[in-house]
């Protein structure tokens, strides 16, 4: 402390410190923090380089008492509803590249629905009419029918080749967040 009083008034011409700022503890020394960097040094370099042209490898060292403030962005209602509906598509699009697998079988239920499967992608057709405005109303009932089927159930069915190394946990948020995705389009 004695060596931190004495380089402090040394300064005390070059940087105009009254007899207060020259106590140690004023500058930010404390006992057993050496010869931390202080006030003074930031002002020095400020001085000796101008204004806000320290380098960050220097900066780090002087700012490292200052508290880290984390800046939260604050969404609007709308921004919450984009980002929610963001969600919902690409949970769709995962479900569209699951069509893949199983595609006879999906034709024989679809058709028990009164789906029409005629045509190359007809099950894709599907997720992207609902995609669009996320709701039910450009579908059938059938459709409506095996749309609820391949979200709710096909989905979270741990027999089923895509999600053949699923473990049980994400099979539970995988079925909780289908019940959520139904729940909206249903809205």
């Amino acid at each position: 402390m004695m060596y931190n009083r004495i380089m402090l008034m040394a300064m005390q011409p070059y940087f105009n410190l009254s007899k207060s700022q020259c106590r140690p503890q004023s500058m930010g020394y404390l006992v057993g923090n050496g010869y931390a960097p202080s006030k003074i040094a930031t002002s020095h370099l400020e001085r000796v380089l101008g204004n806000g042209m320290i380098p960050k490898k220097l900066s780090k060292h002087f700012n490292k008492d200052l508290p880290k403030v984390k800046v939260v962005k604050v969404l609007t209602q709308e921004d919450k509803d984009k980002k929610i509906m963001r969600g919902f598509r690409t949970t769709l699009s995962s479900i569209n590249k699951s069509l893949d697998y199983g595609q006879d079988y999906l034709e024989e239920f679809a058709g028990e629905l009164g789906v029409d499967t005629t045509g190359w992608g007809w099950s894709s057709q599907i997720i992207d009419k609902v995609k669009i405005d996320l709701n039910l109303d450009s579908l059938t009932d059938g459709e409506k029918g095996f749309l609820r089927w391949l979200i709710e159930d096909r989905a979270c069915d741990d027999m089923e080749v895509f999600n053949e190394y699923a473990t049980e946990l994400s099979l539970e948020k995988k079925g909780a967040r289908m019940t959520e995705l139904w729940g909206f389009l249903n809205r």
